[in-house]
């Protein structure tokens, strides 16, 4: 049986309304999860390149995440390079804090040059302190040259 143009348009209208009710919504839907970046690779210089990983995927506030680099040359030449060996800098809005009873390493950089295929890989445990939303974490592993890794985290509530 053909839908009349009277019933179609009211189906519609509220199609339409569900959509900007759901778009104006607080809560964590499909579209934030697919507007993270828990995995990012970036060329950040030439010849390296640099991933960074955050563990969960898609955190809560008060969720304790690993966030994981690796800085790997795909060149065909050594690179100089000066990286982070414990830990790693972390800057943007989104809000971290060590966890407690959690020790840190004492030692800081590394120096010398990254032959092409080698790979310095650093991380970083953290506890999520920023209420549920949409933030920017920038990451530093590279100190010579100064190279930063920009990403979109999602936070969802607990």
């Amino acid at each position: 049986m053909p839908i009349s143009h009277s019933t179609a348009r009211p189906a519609a209208y509220l199609l339409i309304l569900l959509a900007l009710a759901a778009g104006c919504s607080g809560a964590a839907t499909p579209a934030a999860v697919l507007t993270t970046e828990h995995d990012v690779t970036r060329a950040v210089q030439t010849g390296l390149e640099q991933r960074v990983t955050i563990t969960p995927a898609l955190p809560a506030t008060g969720e304790d995440i690993t966030i994981t680099s690796v800085i790997t040359n795909r060149g065909s030449q050594a690179v100089a390079l000066e990286s982070r060996i414990c830990g790693l800098t972390l800057d943007g809005t989104l809000r971290l804090e060590l966890p407690p009873d959690v020790l840190t390493c004492g030692g800081y950089s590394m120096g010398g040059t990254i032959a092409p295929g080698e790979s310095r890989q650093s991380s970083l445990l953290q506890r999520v302190v920023s209420p549920a939303g949409t933030y920017r974490l920038r990451v530093q592993h590279a100190l010579q040259p100064q190279l930063w890794v920009e990403m979109r985290v999602v936070v969802r509530s607990k």
